[in-house]
Protein backbone atom coordinates (compact mmCIF):
# COMPACT_ATOMS: atom_id res chain seq x y z
CA UNK A 1 0.00 0.00 0.00
CA UNK A 2 1.44 2.89 -0.49
CA UNK A 3 1.21 6.36 1.33
CA UNK A 4 -1.42 8.61 -0.03
CA UNK A 5 -0.06 12.20 -0.35
CA UNK A 6 -2.09 15.05 0.16
CA UNK A 7 -2.18 18.42 -1.72
CA UNK A 8 0.35 21.13 -0.36
CA UNK A 9 -3.37 23.41 0.31
CA UNK A 10 -4.30 20.63 2.55
CA UNK A 11 -0.87 20.63 4.59
CA UNK A 12 -0.84 24.25 4.73
CA UNK A 13 -4.59 25.02 6.02
CA UNK A 14 -3.73 21.79 8.42
CA UNK A 15 -0.54 23.63 10.02
CA UNK A 16 -2.41 26.81 10.06
CA UNK A 17 -5.48 25.38 11.65
CA UNK A 18 -2.92 23.76 14.59
CA UNK A 19 -1.79 27.24 15.36
CA UNK A 20 -4.85 29.24 15.85
CA UNK A 21 -5.05 32.60 15.92
CA UNK A 22 -1.14 33.11 16.35
CA UNK A 23 -0.47 31.38 12.89
CA UNK A 24 2.74 30.77 11.35
CA UNK A 25 5.37 32.71 9.57
CA UNK A 26 5.73 32.31 5.68
CA UNK A 27 9.62 30.94 6.83
CA UNK A 28 8.23 28.59 9.32
CA UNK A 29 5.56 27.12 6.81
CA UNK A 30 8.37 26.88 4.26
CA UNK A 31 10.32 24.69 7.06
CA UNK A 32 7.70 22.79 7.65
CA UNK A 33 6.28 21.97 4.47
CA UNK A 34 10.11 20.83 3.49
CA UNK A 35 9.26 18.16 6.05
CA UNK A 36 6.39 17.31 3.60
CA UNK A 37 8.43 17.45 0.61
CA UNK A 38 6.81 20.76 -0.48
CA UNK A 39 9.42 23.22 -1.95
CA UNK A 40 9.30 26.44 -0.99
CA UNK A 41 8.46 27.89 -4.17
CA UNK A 42 5.29 25.43 -3.57
CA UNK A 43 4.87 27.23 -0.07
CA UNK A 44 4.39 30.91 -1.42
CA UNK A 45 2.58 29.72 -4.01
CA UNK A 46 -0.14 28.03 -2.02
CA UNK A 47 -0.37 30.88 0.24
CA UNK A 48 -0.79 33.11 -2.55
CA UNK A 49 -3.64 31.04 -3.87
CA UNK A 50 -5.03 30.51 -0.36
CA UNK A 51 -5.30 34.04 0.30
CA UNK A 52 -6.78 34.76 -2.89
CA UNK A 53 -9.82 33.03 -2.19
CA UNK A 54 -10.13 33.78 1.23
CA UNK A 55 -9.07 30.81 3.19
CA UNK A 56 -7.12 32.60 5.07
CA UNK A 57 -5.26 35.90 6.33
CA UNK A 58 -2.02 37.95 6.49
CA UNK A 59 -2.38 40.24 9.75
CA UNK A 60 1.08 41.33 8.97
CA UNK A 61 3.87 41.30 6.34
CA UNK A 62 4.83 37.48 6.32
CA UNK A 63 2.12 36.23 8.96
CA UNK A 64 -0.50 33.35 8.05
CA UNK A 65 -3.29 32.30 9.67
Amino acid sequence: MGLSRSRPSDTLLDLLRAAGRRGHSARSLVTAGDLFGLTENTVRVTLSRLMGRGLIESPSRGRYR
